[in-house]
């Protein structure tokens, strides 16, 4: 590692599991003080204490990205914890396949309070606590390959996913000038809690197929994009995504 990150302080949601765990602990390996949040505070343990062997610095705070007077108090601590607050990756996320007919009232609003609600809210008072202490930063949002294209049953999250992508471009129209960057990530399937059940389906199984990698991801081949905006390498980068997806993006057929 080559310390890309020392002396910046990064918030992670969804960070108790998957990509939002591998990307707290790289950025840890980078120099980054870390912030750890998320809603289960025994896996958060966990990474604190997996960063602190290493000789990183973790804090952790409960953070459950649904609940607005939740993020406000986790906001208010980690104003207390830090002077300074600088990137922001915004992992916390949920997806189910449902086929579009059987969808229902409560699918589509587990799907859009996570995954939309949530990261607005969490990247708007990230900005804000930015901005009133007079520095700049950079947000980080995972999307996912469905912002950009669709799969069968996936109407709702390639929506939130969708919706992420442009909210991501929006912010960084306005945010520029603040000194804030803001971009995406856009993941194809990577070995997480989330897509156990995917992986092991037929559907699954079709899908690394197709793909030209041929492959599900492990969770650390996302670092890199993350590292690389997080960091002051990508001073120019702004409003755009990184597609990290095994060549599925520019598959014909």
């Amino acid at each position: 590692m080559t310390g890309r990150l020392a002396g910046k302080t990064a918030l992670i949601s969804g960070a108790s599991s998957g990509l939002g765990r591998s990307a707290a602990l790289a950025m840890a390996r980078e120099g980054a003080a870390v912030i750890v949040g998320a809603r289960r505070e025994d896996k958060l343990a966990d990474v604190v204490r997996e960063i602190e062997a290493g000789g990183g610095t973790a804090n952790a705070i409960m953070l459950d990205v649904t609940d607005r007077e939740g993020v406000a108090d986790a906001f208010r601590q980690i104003e207390d914890m830090t002077e300074t607050l600088d990137i922001l990756v915004n992992s916390a996320g949920v997806g189910r396949a449902v086929p579009f007919l059987e969808t229902n009232k409560e699918d589509f609003e587990w799907h859009f309070d996570v995954n939309v609600k949530g990261l607005w809210r969490v990247s708007r008072d990230f900005s804000r606590l930015a901005i009133g202490r007079g520095h700049g930063g950079s947000i980080i949002n995972i999307a996912s390959m469905l912002a950009l294209g669709v799969h069968p049953g996936q109407s709702l999250y390639c929506a939130t996913k969708g919706a992420v992508l442009q909210m991501t471009r929006a912010m960084a129209l306005e945010l520029q000038a603040k000194g804030i960057r803001a971009n995406c990530v856009c993941p194809g399937y990577f070995k997480t809690e989330m897509t156990e059940e995917f992986a092991a389906s037929a559907q699954g199984q079709a899908y690394v197929k197709r793909t030209p990698a041929k492959r599900f991801a492990e969770p650390n081949e996302l670092d890199g994009a993350i590292i690389y905006l997080a960091s002051d390498d990508a001073s120019f980068t702004t409003g755009t995504h990184i597609s990290v997806d095994g060549g599925q993006g520019v598959r014909i057929v």
